[in-house]
């Protein structure tokens, strides 16, 4: 059998009989005997297909998602980074790769596949964590403070009101 199948029996007589690596695997070598020859796509990729020569066949996962199994079959068994984070790379193989919004940002969808999906929180608010999933983690500056600009970090950087006037 040539790579990317094998034969368990015996008294084959043509590659007919030969058995395609399923799909998530492949396998690189020739004469194989046994279907555990075909080693399974790494995490971080799929393979739809059957009869794969090569791990060059297993597909990465595209930005935005990762897999944490190896032997992968479909796209869709690859995951989407949660809301709050993002991954601009392809081929992640963990959550870990997903990256979380900085702070004074967050990020309200699911598969984020850029950092410019993270929305500053807007003027009168800051927020000091990271991977915010949506605007309700941007606190609200005190009483008697206001900041003017988006994406503050810090509470900080809320200015007190002058005299004579009041938020």
């Amino acid at each position: 059998c040539q790579a990317g199948a094998y034969w368990t029996g015996s008294g084959a007589s043509g590659t007919g009989a030969c058995r395609p690596c399923l799909s998530g695997t492949y396998s690189t070598g020739s004469g194989a005997n046994a279907s555990g020859t075909c080693r399974l796509c790494q995490s971080g990729t799929y393979w739809t297909g059957s009869g794969s020569s090569g791990s060059g066949s297993c597909r990465l996962c595209l930005a935005g998602k990762y897999s944490t199994g190896s032997g992968v079959i479909t796209s869709i068994s690859c995951s989407l980074c949660q809301a709050g984070a993002y991954w601009t790379g392809s081929g992640a193989s963990g959550t870990g790769a997903c990256r979380p919004c900085l702070s004074g940002t967050y990020s309200t969808g699911s598969g984020a596949n850029a950092s410019g999906t993270c929305r500053l929180c807007q003027s009168g608010t800051y927020w000091t964590g990271s991977g915010s999933s949506g605007s309700g983690s941007c606190r609200l500056c005190l009483a008697g403070k206001y900041s003017t600009g988006s994406g503050v970090i810090t509470s900080i950087s809320c200015s007190l009101c002058q005299a004579g006037a009041y938020w």
